[in-house]
């Protein structure tokens, strides 16, 4: 899909999605397989926090794919 943007947990990408307010994308895929101690937050934080966002979430191996539930959020 042309609208799929990857994410990774890396270098302080997770806190730029935290701050995120408008232009969510549709889908995303982002990888929980970092440990990076600079990036707090475990994979059930990043799950709340998609799910809080209007995302619904599935679980495959060390990625979370995420679908946004409503794009006029």
């Amino acid at each position: 899909h042309v609208d799929l943007m990857k994410m990774n947990i890396e270098g302080g990408e997770i806190r730029v999605f935290r701050s995120m307010t408008k232009a969510l994308p549709k889908k995303i895929i982002m990888s929980h397989h970092f440990d990076i101690p600079e990036v707090p937050g475990t994979k059930e934080e990043l799950l709340n926090l998609l799910h809080k966002k209007g995302y619904k979430t599935e679980e495959k191996g060390w990625f979370i794919y995420g679908e946004l539930c409503d794009p006029t959020i």
